[in-house]
């Protein structure tokens, strides 16, 4: 997703590494080999964050019902705050 990385909450909103982000305010995603740092985290709806998934992925977390998705916004993308 152009706006940072989507994560797909399997076990829920409970588990460490999500509670251990939202505690901090921030973490660090490394992809390709490159550091990413969250500056946020939203919520993101079940379709969009379907989208940001492969087909092949997609299709495996339409089929699991998978409608739990967080949207990890990056520095390089920071929060429009004039969007209400």
């Amino acid at each position: 997703m152009p706006e940072g990385f989507v994560a797909e909450l399997t076990y829920g909103d409970q588990v460490n590494w999500y509670r251990n982000i939202v505690v901090a305010g921030t973490c660090v995603v490394v992809h390709e080999g490159r550091d990413h740092e969250v500056v946020s985290i939203e919520k993101c709806g079940k379709e969009a964050g379907l989208a940001a998934f492969p087909p092949s992925r997609r299709a495996i977390l339409r089929a699991a019902n998978r409608k739990d998705f967080r949207l990890l916004r990056t520095a390089d993308h920071p929060p429009d705050l004039t969007r209400p």
